[in-house]
């Protein structure tokens, strides 16, 4: 048996007699802990695993394919518990269990229908996302990242490329008709393999169907001696898999996986290792993936250590190095895509324990935001002294750099990296006065349920409704923008900065009387502004009209602000900007009328939208306001 075969593999495949494989499962220990090729209760416990005898070149390529992609979700996986110190738990490894595995000339599918043979793209879907990490110009280890999204609309095929969509609403759908419509790209298919995949993560599965079109130059896949032939046969490999995306790039990705941690793995001599082997096996033009190799087999598998490559770590040790890390991943000298308000968690790694730390970073950033119903407050951030510092930027801007220098076994070393953010553009909201700034007598009531009076409004409404609602046309009225890029939502956010109602003439005494707004500046109603993301809001202050007193005048006045929060995650909502507006109207009792009071003398106005020009920019409050009608004296 080859040094190849006596490997273990991370996903074990049971033959049932009738030589159909059920399942493609993560190992694990009697405590129902995932073992992993690293884990020496994997090497101690299991025996070794090469391909069963019988087995087809299709079915060896289907089954490998979602063994590999399984080994590089667990990856990611254990990164994750090992940044965050927490034990991952069995349901957060994506698993694949694989049956009913048909191979054959493609004219013999021709008449069936499109859906039978590939489920359609709806319902509960996975996202995958390819992540590679390395040091240097070492070569990237992957780790990819799955979750569930679930979708309504029928999209196109997830690893398509041409421009026919396979879930075309037209039923029924045929193979043969799909291969008509798609032109040149389907015309040299050859032969299929079609199977049902049970997809697992996260306590939720899913069974669907799925298909593999092997083209003219995919004749004898199994079979290759070089890089350059096994990559040659797998670009005339299609899957067409609409709930699981990416197997195209899981089939062709050669990568490692990265082990975890990433920073301790990444300084080992098995990482040495690793990145020596796949480099010899390159320049001696040999496949990166033997032809003969084991189902789930990844670049690395068979390495352990040399005496050259401990002598070379222990060399390499006596260097000092400082590197800096954006999670796992070490970011020195490159320039990065960002958003405005996504979280940056950034790190100093030296070879050993870093001294006398200092961060540099460019553009406006801040080191948090907490905006509820109660707070809106930002932390802006202090003294830049640890080996690890969070972060979001709140304004774009190109090639901001960002670097941390430190003392390191005595030598002062600086690592630098650059960001470029982005912010969606346009980002300018749309501000109507609908009544054209006029206020207007209505009887409204509250929602105490007060029997109704006249008040002095701005806009014309009626009310309340259900729900303590009105009705009518606003005074003022804010649109978000449209902007779909960067993926994110905008809202928006009030506080009230002023609010007096007089009311003069006291019928008996002739006195007046002042209601004054307290906890200004404040949240008006809701945070979003009357629980809204990315819709049109609108407002319209009105104050009651005492019969007991001759006149009464408001002075209002509000600040809008409009709010952008990224859809990448732990992110904070941003300013894009804001919009102050205000009211300034009077009105007196007169017969003349039939409500009894003037037509208001005043109007209600805003001003030009000022961009977001730095932290101050920030909605920021302690409460909800206490209008003025509250605090009369």
């Amino acid at each position: 048996m080859s040094k190849m075969q006596r490997i273990t593999a991370i996903a074990i495949l049971a033959l049932s007699i009738f030589g159909i494989w059920s399942s493609v499962t993560h190992s694990q220990d009697p405590h129902g802990r995932p073992l992993l090729p690293d884990d020496p209760n994997t090497r101690k416990s299991r025996p070794a695993q090469s391909q069963p005898a019988g087995i087809s070149a299709e079915e060896k390529l289907v089954r490998d394919v979602y063994a590999r992609l399984m080994r590089y979700q667990s990856a990611a996986i254990d990164e994750v518990a090992a940044t965050n110190k927490k034990a991952a738990k069995p349901v957060d490894y994506l698993t694949f269990e694989l049956r009913a595995i048909h191979s054959g000339p493609i004219q013999d599918i021709y008449a069936k229908s499109l859906n039978q043979m590939v489920t359609p793209r709806a319902g509960d879907l996975l996202t995958i996302t390819p992540n590679h990490l390395s040091r240097g110009s070492d070569s990237p280890h992957a780790a990819y990242l799955a979750e569930w999204l679930s979708i309504e609309s029928k999209n196109e095929s997830a690893d398509q490329t041409g421009k026919i969509s396979i879930d075309d609403p037209i039923e029924p759908r045929t193979i043969a008709e799909m291969f008509a419509r798609g032109e040149q790209r389907f015309v040299d298919v050859v032969n299929y393999t079609s199977y049902e995949v049970t997809v697992r993560l996260d306590g939720k599965n899913r069974t669907y169907r799925a298909l593999v079109l092997y083209h003219v130059g995919a004749r004898d896949h199994g079979s290759y001696q070089t890089e350059e032939g096994r990559l040659s046969k797998l670009t005339s490999v299609e899957i067409l898999d609409n709930v699981t995306p990416k197997m195209n790039t899981v089939l062709r990705d050669a990568s490692p996986y990265a082990r975890a941690p990433w920073k301790k793995y990444s300084k080992s001599d098995l990482y040495l290792a690793v990145v020596r082997t796949i480099r010899e096996t390159k320049e001696a033009g040999k496949p990166l993936i033997p032809a003969d190799a084991p189902i789930g087999y990844l670049p690395g598998d068979d390495v352990s250590p040399s005496k050259k490559d401990t002598q070379t770590l222990r060399a390499t040790a006596g260097c000092p190095e400082l590197h800096l890390y954006w999670d796992a991943s070490a970011i020195g000298g490159l320039v990065l895509n960002v958003v405005v308000g996504q979280k940056l968690n950034l790190s100093a790694v030296g070879s050993n324990a870093p001294q006398n730390i200092q961060w540099s970073i460019d553009g406006t950033v801040v080191q948090n935001y907490v905006a509820n119903s109660n707070t809106g407050t930002v932390t802006q951030l202090g003294e830049l002294h640890s080996d690890a510092v969070s972060y979001y930027y709140v304004l774009a801007g190109q090639r901001l750099e960002v670097s941390v220098s430190a003392d390191v076994d005595g030598a002062f070393l600086t690592d630098t990296a650059w960001f470029n953010v982005a912010a969606p553009n346009p980002n300018t909201p749309t501000v109507t006065l609908p009544t054209n700034g006029q206020l207007y007598i209505k009887t409204l009531g509250d929602c105490s349920g007060s029997t109704p009076g006249p008040n002095m409004v701005f806009g014309s409404i009626s009310g309340p409704n259900a729900n303590c609602t009105y009705s009518g046309v606003p005074g003022i009225e804010f649109s978000p923008p449209t902007t779909s890029t960067p993926p994110g939502s905008f809202f928006f956010v009030q506080l009230v900065t002023g609010d007096t109602v007089t009311y003069t003439g006291n019928t008996s005494s002739g006195g007046t009387m002042t209601c004054t707004a307290t906890n200004t500046p404040g949240l008006d109603g809701a945070y979003p502004y009357q629980n809204k993301t990315g819709q049109t809001v609108n407002d319209a202050p009105f104050s009651p009209l005492l019969s007991t007193y001759a006149g009464s005048s408001r002075n209002f006045a509000a600040t809008m602000y409009l709010m952008w929060q990224s859809n990448t995650t732990e992110s904070i909502p941003v300013p894009m900007g804001s919009v102050n507006w205000s009211i300034s109207a009077s009105t007196f009792q007169t017969p003349t009328t039939s409500s009894g009071w003037s037509d208001p003398n005043g109007s209600g106005s805003a001003q030009q939208f000022a961009p977001a020009s730095g932290i101050s920019s920030f909605p920021q409050w302690t409460g909800r306001i206490g209008l003025a009608n509250a605090n009369c004296h």
